[in-house]
């Protein structure tokens, strides 16, 4: 028969299993709800685009990355080479890029013919768009782009003229080479700036193959996230293993008082 210490003993145990039983339970519920938080995060992380979103502007815009105080950041390109793009031409592409570009697409089911047909009707499309409307979608040369080549043009002359007479031993007159020089610009400026606009026009339309394969590529990568329903997959696979993870944390059942008064009788 227990005595009166042996059943206080036991009462403390019982007690301190239950204390310990909700403790368990309070850090099973933390655990969980980390875990849920954490989960809802990587999948609001999986399908947020906003970040390359952002950066696919920044490049229609003739934006590249540079080096400032050691950190990357996007700037205008200095040589206004890669900014060809009307405000139209860049609300277009943008607004194709963002149409594919989202969850309905990443979280679908495509076959690999399926996605070969559709990217082959997608980069026709916008390569047919921006070669017909080039007119609107890419920037016509300014006058002072035009004015800057004629200049460029005028000092690579001069130097080339003095050049020659260096060549021949013939005395230099710098002032008198440029005033020639001159002197025949002024007579055909208009023909040299019709040349220079057109020069200039047909450089950045050199530009649409690169700039519809690049388009294509983006959304090709989209397409290929939801390949045979890949990140509908791994999303569910995800979740089957976080409620997997959830049902094994489970607190150990405490021994009752009558469990551990027969034991010890």
């Amino acid at each position: 028969m227990l005595t009166d210490e042996q059943i206080q003993m036991y009462e403390l145990q019982l007690k301190n299993a239950s204390i310990n039983l909700d403790e368990q339970k309070i850090r099973n519920m933390q655990m969980e709800s980390d875990q849920n938080m954490m989960d809802t995060s990587m999948i609001k992380e999986q399908f947020d685009l906003s970040q390359e979103k952002q950066e696919l502007y920044y490049q229609l815009r003739g934006y590249t990355l540079q080096q400032q105080n050691g950190e990357l950041v996007w700037v205008q390109d200095p040589t206004n080479d890669l900014s060809f793009l009307t405000e139209a031409g860049i609300n277009y592409c943008f607004w194709m890029l963002v149409g594919y570009l989202n969850k309905n697409i990443l979280l679908g089911n495509y076959e690999e013919d399926n996605i070969m047909t559709k990217m082959e009707d997608i980069g026709v499309t916008i390569s047919d768009t921006l070669f017909n409307k080039s007119n609107k979608y890419f920037k016509e040369p300014t006058l002072e782009e035009c004015k800057d080549e004629i200049k460029k043009r005028i000092e690579k002359k001069i130097e080339l003229k003095k050049f020659a007479r260096e060549l021949l031993h013939k005395e230099i007159d710098e002032e008198e080479i440029e005033k020639e020089i001159l002197s025949e610009a002024e007579r055909n400026i208009e023909e040299e700036l019709s040349k220079i606009r057109l020069k200039i026009l047909n450089e950045r339309h050199r530009m649409l193959n690169s700039l519809v394969l690049w388009m294509v590529d983006q959304i090709h990568g989209a397409y290929q996230r939801a390949w045979k329903g890949l990140e509908r997959r791994s999303l569910r696979e995800h979740m089957h293993i976080s409620e997997s993870k959830g049902g094994m944390i489970n607190a150990a059942k405490p021994e009752s008082f009558l469990d551990r008064f027969r034991r010890n009788k």
